[in-house]
């Protein structure tokens, strides 16, 4: 883990927080078929969360 990431303390507002990942309406097909692994995931990460 790198040194400079400091994990969120509780009562932090990880609404202020910047966002380190983050989908919108990410969908995953596998090759060859139609089977949606992963279907419209809106996924944000904050620092410090992970």
């Amino acid at each position: 883990m790198p040194a400079s990431v400091e994990p969120a303390s509780r009562g932090t507002d990880l609404a202020d927080r910047e966002d380190v990942i983050r989908t919108s309406d990410l969908t995953k097909i596998y090759t060859g078929t139609d089977f949606k692994a992963v279907d419209s995931l809106d996924l944000s990460v904050h620092a410090g969360e992970i």
